[in-house]
């Protein structure tokens, strides 16, 4: 399994631009960004870091909501003129619920990419004659950003890979044994982006964790279910409180540390659901945790960095839990 560095798009151009070359003198393999419609716009910030980078691989996960097919090609195909054989993107779904919207959403792209003529007309994509003057030098991959069931077996379909987000190590196993069952795997890639605290300090690191955890999830009860949480324990969380904040709102609360527990929450559960769905600890417990998704066949984790150190953290897991992984030393 490879690592590489996730981050989102609420920090300057300056200070991503710096986590980049940091991974990338440290030796991760590969630098992904997130897309969503309240951060900024992370096709251009990729563009900076591909030119003043050389080696490292840059991806985002960007969805169709906010982004047409056609434009998201175009973009990746100009950024592929930038860094040349380094770029990937994930297709998610954003906001659009229809699975066949994604299988046309990738398809288009994939068909941009070939220098095809397309055309396509539905209730979310509509492509008139469209043809892309100039071809990518090099097979861009394409995966899906999803985690529903459904959304995975489309794909297993006509997607280079499946790109989790925040997903525990069972619920990608279970859904990596599925795919295996319906096609050869051997080209298709599976990966996965999750929220990582490091720190020497195991509680400072957990507090943090449970912070994240509290108002940003939400998840399907299957994935619970198949995640090892009882009936009783997916029913109690349903009757938490939800904190409706935005990304920048978490980010602050993780920043001061949080360790304030909202009422109404049981303290065993929310350390369960922080164990589930994200990393934390030192750099051996996480090495043990990313240990067991490697065993349930992921190629790749994207080590998504909140804070309140992106430098030290990023060095931190490039030198004492990138090693533990044979594919990073190649």
């Amino acid at each position: 399994m490879k690592l590489g560095i996730g981050i989102a798009c609420f920090w300057n151009f300056d200070k991503i631009l710096r986590y980049a070359q940091i991974s990338e003198n440290y030796g991760m393999s590969e630098f992904w960004l997130e897309d969503n419609a309240f951060a900024r716009n992370p096709h251009e910030l990729l563009a900076l870091i591909g030119y003043f980078t050389k080696k490292i691989k840059i991806g985002v996960t960007t969805p169709i909501s906010i982004r047409p097919p056609v434009v998201i090609a175009r973009d990746m195909m100009t950024l592929d003129e930038i860094a040349p054989a380094r770029v990937a993107v994930a297709i998610g779904l954003g906001t659009e619920k229809s699975t066949a919207t994604l299988k046309v959403g990738i398809e288009t792209i994939k068909k941009v990419f070939e220098g095809h003529e397309i055309e396509y007309y539905n209730l979310k994509i509509n492509v008139r004659r469209l043809q892309i003057d100039w071809p990518p030098y090099r097979k861009i991959p394409v995966y899906a950003a999803v985690n529903g069931l459904k959304n995975c077996e489309v794909a297993a379909e006509v997607a280079d890979g499946i790109h989790f987000a925040v997903m525990s190590a069972e619920y990608v196993g279970y859904v990596i044994d599925k795919i295996k069952k319906k096609r050869d795997v051997k080209d298709f890639r599976f990966l996965n982006h999750i929220v990582t605290f490091v720190s020497q300090d195991y509680e400072e690191a957990q507090a943090l964790a449970k912070s994240y955890v509290r108002p940003t999830f939400l998840h399907i009860p299957y994935v619970y279910k198949i995640s090892g949480f009882s009936d009783d324990e997916i029913e109690a969380m349903k009757n938490w409180p939800r904190e409706q904040l935005r990304a920048e709102e978490i980010i602050n609360k993780l920043m001061m540390k949080s360790k304030v527990k909202p009422k109404d929450v049981e303290e065993p559960l929310l350390d369960k659901l922080a164990s589930k769905f994200t990393l934390y600890g030192t750099p051996e417990d996480i090495v043990k945790r990313l240990k067991e998704y490697e065993q349930k066949g992921l190629d790749f984790m994207a080590l998504t960095i909140f804070g309140p150190d992106i430098e030290s953290d990023i060095k931190i897991l490039a030198k004492e839990v990138m090693p533990e992984f044979e594919n990073n030393r190649k």
